[in-house]
């Protein structure tokens, strides 16, 4: 009896044995805990015949490797795992990761990582999520542009030396990227443009930088910026081309002090104060580095990127005076863009309408000084022929009454030769007078109402070209009015309307995470 019970014992030994092998040896694995995901343990997978050997049961749409070694995670052990679109493989020893083209958020850290691989039939991907941090990877590979709909991007202790900006400038979702402590000594190509619209934070600390180009950097969402442990001693641009920026780290680098100065990091204190907040170095760490301390900051004083003497010493604080009027003016300019725009337009309404008042009325006053031309033409042409033509009247008259006086002198000579005295030499000459004088006074008064006609010729003349003077002015105006109103519009439209728009995508992105949160899928 006792040796048939010793039996069973050894025959229930052995199928616990073989029961612990059997799934020891990765052929079947089942989820221990499905409280928020399918959870596994000890997966271990490090053979092609492995992985096709290998049999999930029922794994769900998140799924979590908590131990285990798979060097290779293949697109045929993805397919294994059709349903789930969250993965967690942390602390694998995973050398070569596959992104299958269903996945949504993909967390793979301290592995060793040192090659990425995307499906070459899939053009777009729908990923949101890739944290790859403490692997093995140096560089990126170009195929990454395709996870257009990324918006969380960690690739931190790693080994990248270069990164192509071209290839992250693609992925317009991305909201957090960090590339931390790796070896970078510059972004490729340096002067590239990254327009990354709604992203929130960008590190690069803890890398090898010495200069870092960010003027063609367009960043409207852009909250944290994080450049500290670097070796950078100057930032090309301004902090300030970042609208919504509120924290900036700079510590543990050899930064020039006129690099602060220009940026305008430590204002006078009657000044506006920054839009975000800064770091601070360890005390000690300027003395130690053999540096002065401008504010929170260590800085060395003698020269500039690439070892040049400043050549504007004495003039960088005219230039941060300027800059920062220039700063506060934009500011202004964009805070009252929509209530200048309703000005302009009320005023461009006005002036339309005095213009057309303006029109109207010089209109009607070069219409009255045609009719008064004509008149003035007219009359003085008909006047002067008819004084012409009553002064050689009166001049035949006064010839004919000459010559009959003359005669009748000749015939009342007396004998001896003498004229005799009579009364019509005095009254000839009494006639002859009135009549010049008549003569003269008509003359006269026909030139007194000539020069008047052309006295008010000329004032109507200089009253017209004064008009025409003020209608050319208001039209000066008016254009000017429009090229600015044109201008404004045109600003609006390439600098206002894509922020609002970006904004608007992003409150949608916001509510789309939202809802995504509150209802999630199946």
């Amino acid at each position: 009896m006792a040796s048939e019970g010793i039996i069973r014992s050894v025959y229930a030994i052995g199928f616990l044995l073989l029961l612990i092998f059997s799934k020891s040896d990765g052929r079947e694995f089942r989820c221990y805990s499905r409280l928020t995901d399918c959870q596994l343990s000890e997966v271990v997978l490090e053979t092609e015949s492995a992985i096709a050997d290998a049999r999930f049961t029922a794994i769900p749409r998140s799924l979590t490797i908590e131990t285990g070694r798979i060097p290779f995670v293949t697109e045929s052990l993805f397919n294994k795992w059709k349903e789930a679109n969250d993965i967690t493989l942390n602390a694998l020893s995973i050398r070569s990761l596959y992104l299958h083209a269903g996945l949504m958020h993909v967390t793979a850290k301290h592995n060793a990582i040192d090659t990425l691989l995307l499906d070459s039939n899939t053009t777009e991907y729908g990923l949101r999520t890739l944290q790859l941090s403490h692997n093995a990877l140096t560089e990126l590979p170009s195929s990454l542009d395709r996870l257009v709909q990324l918006r969380v991007l960690e690739l931190d202790h790693n080994k990248l030396s270069t990164v192509d900006m071209t290839v992250l400038g693609k992925l317009a979702e991305l909201r957090i990227l960090s590339l931390a402590h790796n070896q970078l000594t510059v972004l490729a190509p340096e002067h590239a443009t990254l327009r990354l619209m709604k992203l929130r934070t960008l590190s690069l600390a803890a890398n090898q930088l010495v200069t870092l180009d960010v003027q063609s950097w367009e960043m409207d969402s852009l909250v944290e910026l994080n450049l500290t442990a670097n070796n950078l001693n100057w930032l090309d641009g301004q902090l300030s081309q970042f609208p919504v920026l509120k924290k900036v780290e700079l510590a543990r680098n050899h930064w020039s002090c006129d690099w602060f100065v220009v940026q305008h990091l430590y204002p006078e204190p009657n000044l506006e104060s920054l839009p975000f907040t800064l770091d601070a170095d360890e005390p000690g760490q300027c003395e130690h580095g053999g540096m002065m301390r401008i504010g929170q900051h260590c800085c060395a004083t003698t020269k500039l990127p690439g070892g040049s003497i400043d050549p504007y010493e004495d003039k960088w604080s005219e230039i941060g005076e300027l800059e920062r009027k220039i700063q506060k003016l934009n500011r202004t300019m964009h805070e009252g863009s929509t209530e200048r725009k309703k000005l302009l337009e009320s005023k461009y309404t006005d002036l339309s309408q005095r213009l057309a008042q303006l029109l109207e009325k010089h209109r009607a006053v070069d219409e009255t000084l045609q009719r008064l031309e004509t008149k003035v033409n007219t009359i003085s042409d008909d006047e002067l022929a008819t004084l012409e033509r009553e002064l050689n009247g009166k001049m035949d008259a006064i010839r004919l009454s000459v010559e009959e006086k003359w005669n009748n002198t000749l015939l009342n000579r007396t004998e001896d030769g003498t004229r005799s005295a009579g009364n019509w030499t005095l009254q000839a000459t009494t006639e002859l007078e009135r009549n010049i004088s008549s003569l003269r006074s008509q003359l006269e008064s026909s030139m007194r109402q000539f020069n008047l006609y052309n006295e008010k010729a000329y004032r109507q003349k200089a009253m017209l070209d004064r008009q025409s003077a003020d209608i050319d002015a208001v039209q000066g105006k008016v254009a000017n009015v429009l090229q600015r109103h044109n201008a404004l519009q045109d600003r609006i439209k390439q600098e206002l309307e894509p922020k609002v728009d970006v904004v608007l995508g992003f409150l949608g992105d916001i509510a789309e995470d939202s809802d995504e949160a509150k209802y999630p899928s199946p």
